[in-house]
């Protein structure tokens, strides 16, 4: 899966800032949009992601 590249999992000792997209609390952080998602919008937020 191409998105995996340019998501990270956040690990348990670092801090979960808001899904860019909703209230949810992140667990990726995506080095291509310097944002952080949670596990439904990790996905598919992007138009560049196949």
């Amino acid at each position: 899966m191409r998105s995996m590249y340019y998501h990270r999992k956040l690990s348990k000792e670092e801090k979960k800032p808001k899904c860019s997209m909703c209230e949810l609390n992140s667990t990726y952080y995506c080095n291509m949009n310097d944002q952080y998602f949670c596990e439904i919008h990790v996905v598919g937020h992007d138009d560049n992601e196949n």
